[in-house]
């Protein structure tokens, strides 16, 4: 390896860094406060790795959705990382299929947009930074996980609060340009929103995505405690729900690497697959912070300093940070 490569990648995921802690700070904060135990919360950063959809997961879990309905959500939801990878692996098609499958598992969009956006070194050079980039990246979020779990005991419940609800700042962050710059993108949005909201996330995933044919069941906040997925037990039931987020997250990563020289796709695929998260994410939302929300003014004020970041076009990690502060201080002040 290029050791020089990939110490300069490394250098270059710094900002990736300062935003990812905090984030899997709260997504641990709200996988322990669902029912998760610390192994199980630190094993899905491990294998599964991807924010959204780990977010994503531990919300539908408190809402009662079922193993298959989370695992088709997280997988829609990693639909994109199939451009994401393609655009990746044709800048490293020189590499060999082993180190092309091995690195294809850190792509995120932070690491994607790092290593496409950046200008970063060509040929051989190009494999070691962008390793050093997917190792600190991931590096980071599962010291984030880490952090976060060994915290929450020491944090007071306000705080413990404001980190839960800040998750979804990290969605309606993400949502705000996209419908910004793609106004038809809100009927997607509005469409999913209202459903889910009426009749459940799961079934407002399916309304959004227009499949008919796939019907997931929803539940309350307790549900699960009380579904059985499989046989043997709520770990058990863990082991399975991170092995199958594992494969559909990696799947999407893994594809291009294989057949980079064979795949090509359309523009009408393209925006397909754009729209496919869009809809997840709003099926998740607006019951997930109404639930999460103690009282209305925190969900009021989430979804306001939320938005506003997005319009401004700041990082996710601005709206988390601030809506997870307003809402600690207002529940501190109330």
């Amino acid at each position: 390896m290029n050791w020089k490569g990939f110490r300069k990648g490394l250098v270059l995921s710094t900002p990736i860094m300062t935003g990812y802690i905090p984030v899997a700070v709260a997504y641990a904060a709200t996988a322990l406060s669902t029912g998760l135990t610390p192994w199980q919360t630190v094993a899905m950063s491990l294998f599964v790795y991807t924010g959204a959809g780990q977010m994503a997961a531990v919300a539908m879990i408190g809402q009662g959705v079922s193993l298959l309905g989370i695992t088709t959500a997280v997988f829609i939801m990693n639909l994109r990382h199939v451009i994401m990878s393609t655009v990746v692996m044709e800048r490293l098609r020189r590499s060999s299929l082993g180190v092309r499958v091995l690195l294809s598992l850190g792509i995120t969009d932070e690491v994607f947009a790092l290593e496409t956006a950046g200008g970063q070194a060509k040929g051989a050079d190009n494999a070691a930074c962008f390793a050093g980039i997917a190792l600190g990246a991931w590096a980071s979020w599962v010291i984030g996980t880490c952090i976060g779990c060994g915290m929450t005991t020491f944090l007071p419940p306000e705080l413990m609060s404001a980190l839960g609800i800040s998750l979804y700042a990290l969605f309606i962050s993400i949502l705000t340009p996209q419908i910004r710059q793609h106004l038809p993108l809100a009927m997607v949005v509005i469409v999913s929103a209202v459903t889910s909201t009426l009749i459940g996330s799961s079934q407002g995933i399916i309304i959004g995505l227009d499949c008919q044919s796939l019907q997931l069941d929803g539940g309350g906040p307790e549900a699960y405690n009380e579904t059985t997925y499989m046989q043997g037990g709520p770990a058990m039931n863990m082991m399975v729900l991170t092995i199958c987020l594992a494969l559909s997250t990696a799947i999407p990563r893994i594809l291009p690497a294989v057949f980079i020289s064979r795949m090509h796709f359309s523009r009408g695929a393209r925006k397909f697959l754009r729209l496919l998260p869009v809809s997840v994410m709003a099926a998740l939302i607006f019951p997930g912070v109404i639930q999460s929300s103690p009282n209305a003014a925190a969900c009021l004020t989430t979804i306001g300093l939320s938005v506003f970041c997005g319009l401004m076009n700041w990082p996710p990690i601005t709206a988390v940070l601030a809506s997870a502060g307003a809402v600690w201080l207002l529940l501190v002040l109330m």
